[in-house]
């Protein structure tokens, strides 16, 4: 008898632990993510709604791609999403964001992985809008909740913990500093730097590029998480990669539970080193040697001649023309009045427009060719890009003529 009351006390503690969570999980939280239109933020959302929480939004399966606006807004569960992808539009946060949100935020940098160059440009601009967002809301908040929430963000370093139960503050760690280097922006809110794309790091030629850049480029990227605060995970949509320790670190921000995945500064596609963990003397240990500006070490992927890109040919035109007068298949669905002959029906009137049709592109060819021979002594001018455009233009043109 005396167990059956020892066991219901017990679950009755565990249906109220449970109600306090479930409480803290279903509160309405925001999560900002800053970055250019290629960084993959929406690739980020859309892998953990899809693959993690599994919450199918409207219309999901039959959404083609989105065309981003410069604002954007969506949700992931009870998280508003918020999309930032131009600076300029930084008033248009401001103006629809409550300064109450802030307790219940994170803000986050997008960087594309496959552009490691843009890196230190990227965290600049968008540290600085985050700094005059966070400025104009952080500033409307009461003083006291200020201090709370910058406090919250200093505690990071000082008690750094996976497990928030056995968070012990002891008075002697509560008054120490902070190093030099550490937190030397404290934005009261939750920072993070999400490295998109990580697959590209150890992918054929790419790694060719990264393998003697990789410890720089992080050390780059950890001293400015370390100024911040700030959290660097790498990720990767395709294949994956951190995409549950993220969804768990964002719920581990937002709520009181535990946090069960290490750090990991060894994994190069799968970096991930939490607000906290990391030091000067840690960072001190990537390549002590160099000391050389960023943009000199991580040049400019594209034209380095460091990788071999596949040179694109583009077809002349009448190169063109004589596919097409040689593809059937392309007439099957040209209406008869376009080029079949109207007294002739059925299979006669079909094998009429194929005949037409091929008289047409062959026609075309020809006059191509006297207008590329009256204009030799231009065309040598034009770039291999000018003449693609043009190209896609003349086969736009062409399906609009044969529609």
């Amino acid at each position: 008898m005396e167990d059956n009351k020892e066991q219901k006390l017990e679950n009755l503690w565990s249906d109220c632990f449970s109600t306090e969570a479930m409480q803290n999980l279903t509160k309405e939280s925001h999560l900002v993510l800053f970055g250019d239109n290629s960084s993959g933020k929406k690739s980020i959302i859309d892998y953990i709604s899809k693959n993690i929480i599994k919450i199918k939004k409207k219309g999901q399966d039959d959404e083609g791609p989105r065309l981003f606006s410069s604002f954007d807004y969506d949700h992931l569960g009870n998280t508003n999403v918020w999309y930032l992808n131009d600076p300029e539009m930084k008033d248009f946060l401001i103006d629809n964001f409550k300064p109450g949100f802030l307790e219940d935020t994170i803000f986050a940098i997008v960087l594309d992985s496959s552009k490691p160059w843009q890196f230190l440009d990227q965290l600049s601009i968008w540290s600085d809008v985050i700094f005059e967002i966070n400025k104009k809301l952080f500033l409307q908040l009461p003083v006291a909740k200020q201090n709370k929430m910058k406090k919250d963000i200093e505690n990071q370093f000082k008690f750094y913990t996976q497990k928030r139960k056995k968070l012990q503050k002891a008075r002697a760690l509560d008054l120490m500093d902070l190093e030099e280097g550490i937190l030397n922006v404290n934005l009261g809110v939750p920072l993070l730097v999400i490295c998109t794309k990580s697959e590209v790091i150890a992918t054929g030629e790419a790694m060719k590029y990264f393998s003697p850049r990789f410890e720089f480029i992080l050390k780059n990227l950890r001293e400015f998480t370390l100024r911040y605060g700030a959290t660097l995970i790498f990720t990767s949509s395709k294949k994956g990669t951190n995409m549950n320790v993220l969804n768990d670190y964002m719920r581990f921000i937002y709520s009181e539970e535990d946090f069960e995945h290490p750090p990991e500064i060894n994994d190069k596609e799968g970096i991930f080193i939490p607000c906290g963990f990391d030091s000067p003397k840690l960072i001190q240990q990537l390549c002590p040697s160099i000391n050389d500006p960023y943009d000199k070490i991580v040049s400019n992927l594209i034209g380095s001649g460091e990788i071999d890109h596949q040179e694109v040919i583009c077809e002349s035109w009448e190169e063109c023309l004589e596919e097409l007068s040689k593809n059937e298949s392309l007439c099957e669905d040209v209406p008869d009045n376009i080029f079949g002959d109207p007294s002739k029906s059925g299979d006669d009137s079909k094998a009429s427009t194929k005949v037409n049709a091929k008289s047409f592109f062959e026609k075309l060819k020809g006059n191509t060719s006297k207008i590329r021979t009256s204009t030799a002594g231009r065309t040598s001018d034009e770039t291999e890009e000018e003449k693609k455009k043009k190209m896609e233009d003349f086969k736009k043109k062409l399906q609009i003529d044969t529609d």
